[in-house]
């Protein structure tokens, strides 16, 4: 798999990503163009091609249970995919929640925006080495 052709510089990013912010484009607008970025990169990576069948999307979505889940679900499915994502790259710590907690003690010194934007930071790094975000 090809590592992505950015660096993380978020002045650059900016620039580069400037059709994406509003006004220029609406949030309901963003969404759809990741799915369909997450679609072509599906199939591109040997999954499931999506193009063009937006039903079966949405029926494959809603046959694994995805479709009436609520938003603190979504976010506690994206932290335990980050974990084992984590641990398959060859991280190595506890993954019991209590030994997460106490480890990640420190950051919660961090403010709501700077822990968003130290996120965003950390999923372009790991994108930019070809790593799940």
């Amino acid at each position: 798999m090809a590592n992505p052709t950015y660096n993380c510089n978020a002045n650059t990013l900016l620039i580069a990503s400037s059709c994406f912010i509003n006004p220029a484009i609406g949030h309901d607008k963003r969404l759809a163009i990741e799915i369909y970025a997450r679609v072509g990169n599906l199939m591109a990576s040997g999954g499931t091609n999506y193009v063009g069948n937006l039903q079966k999307l949405k029926d494959d979505a809603a046959t694994n249970q995805w479709i009436n889940l609520a938003c603190n679900q979504r976010e506690a499915i994206a932290t335990y995919r980050t974990v084992q994502d984590a641990l398959a790259d060859g991280a190595t710590f506890a993954s019991d929640i209590n030994s997460l907690s106490k480890a990640a003690k420190c950051y919660l010194a961090l403010g709501i925006e700077d822990k968003k934007n130290v996120l965003a930071y950390l999923a372009c790094a790991l994108s930019a080495l070809g790593k799940p975000d």
